[in-house]
């Protein structure tokens, strides 16, 4: 998954990436979704209740989601390290649903598909929670990775909306995303889930970035 080296079928990773890969280790922060050991946002509070995810955005779990933009087949290792995660901090929680950060029509024909949408599916399929595509964007913005951090949560405000004929009011939602830079696609995204009355919001991401780097 990380080095696109071929390997036993069984397995997700070679003996040399494996010891590499960057995990998140010890007691999570709830706000970023770093360790509390790397933790410096300050607790600011977001429109989820909490984000998760297996990786840090760096070395290995970068390569793997570089080519998860290209290559679905990378949505099957994510996955599995995603539920495991989701295994260990959200065990007592009951999803109603699973759904993702939604891209927008010229992006997705461009790339033929939404990574992120894929991920969602097969953490889906692998913890037996119904996927539903719930949210849409309304228009295009800026890419998000291209800003500053700062400028970040008003370039995705109001790009988002809910698709009609879906219901989200009373459910407990799993938002999935492939990476979590400064959070502000999944709180704009959170926001609507919650203006729609969806009982609460937590998030999941294949990596996040460190605080330190965005």
């Amino acid at each position: 998954m990380s080095c696109g080296k071929v390997i036993d079928m069984n397995s997700i990773y070679c003996d040399d990436c494996q010891p590499k890969m960057p995990y998140i280790t010890g007691e999570r922060c709830a706000f970023c979704g770093e360790s509390k050991a790397d933790c410096s946002c300050k607790k600011h509070k977001h429109n989820y209740s909490s984000i998760i995810a297996p990786f840090y955005y760096e070395g290995g779990a970068r390569n793997a989601l570089l080519k998860l933009k290209k290559y679905p087949v990378y949505a099957e290792g994510l996955a599995d390290e995603c539920v495991a995660v989701i295994e260990e901090c959200y065990s007592d929680i009951n999803f109603d649903l699973i759904t993702c950060v939604p891209l927008n029509k010229r992006r997705k024909r461009l790339n033929g598909f939404n990574q992120s949408e894929i991920l969602a599916k097969k953490i889906a399929e692998k913890t037996g929670v119904e996927y539903s595509p719930v949210l849409l964007t309304v228009f295009d913005a800026k890419s998000q990775h291209k800003l500053k951090s700062i400028f970040r949560a008003g370039n995705v405000r109001g790009i988002y909306d809910k698709i009609k004929d879906r219901s989200v009011e009373g459910k407990t939602v799993l938002l999935v995303d492939d990476i979590k830079t400064s959070g502000a696609t999944l709180n704009e995204c959170a926001l609507i889930l919650r203006l729609y009355d969806a009982e609460e919001v937590f998030a999941v991401a294949g990596a996040v970035a460190r605080g330190k780097d965005m």
